[in-house]
């Protein structure tokens, strides 16, 4: 009697970057200051609108980052 040869079992992963357009596209120009604007504030305004600023610029950072790292991936030779 004939034994059935043993089940061979193929496995491909294929990893592929995807880069949503979002990303792509540039920041928004970050907003310039109008002449003679001028924004009065107490303490705790003062604080809100700086932690802002901090907040937005690690933002502004993170997507640069990103958008660098996507275009670095997408752009190395498969291997």
């Amino acid at each position: 009697m004939v034994q059935p040869a043993d089940p061979q079992v193929r496995v491909k992963v294929v990893e592929r970057l995807y880069c949503p357009a979002d990303l792509s596209a540039a920041p928004a120009p970050r907003p310039t200051v109008p002449e003679g604007a001028s924004v009065t504030v107490n303490a705790k305004g003062k604080a809100w609108l700086a932690a802002l600023s901090v907040w937005g610029d690690a933002l502004l950072d993170q997507i640069l980052d990103s958008q660098a790292a996507c275009a670095a991936a997408t752009s190395a030779p498969d291997r």
